[in-house]
């Protein structure tokens, strides 16, 4: 009776482990590039997004954990910035750059 009910919990916990190994800790080991930042986009590898600065009316930092460009249609994309290995305030000070430089 107990295991009926123990069951799922083991079940959502294994599922939840390999869901953080393959999105996070397999990409980390082999260095794979997350974030490709130049003078006229930013590519995320993960999610195959590609974002013009064009498009991108704000770049902020929330909770120094993600980084959110704020689009010119008021929407938002959030990068988790946690698992890169640079700090976010970095991040913000590399991607501030290829924004202002491509928008003026």
């Amino acid at each position: 009776m107990w295991t009926l009910i123990i069951s799922p919990f083991i079940v959502i916990g294994i599922g939840g482990i390999l869901f953080f190994v393959r999105k996070y800790f397999l990409p980390a080991i082999k260095k794979q590039i997350i974030l490709t930042i130049d003078k006229e986009k930013i590519v995320i590898t993960e999610s195959k997004k590609t974002i013009y600065w064009a498009d991108v009316e704000e770049v902020k930092i929330r909770f120094n954990a993600a980084l959110v460009l704020t689009m010119n249609d008021g929407s938002e994309i959030h990068i988790e910035t946690r698992y890169l290995p640079i700090n976010a305030d970095k991040l913000l000070e590399e991607i501030e750059a290829y924004f202002y430089n491509a928008n003026f």
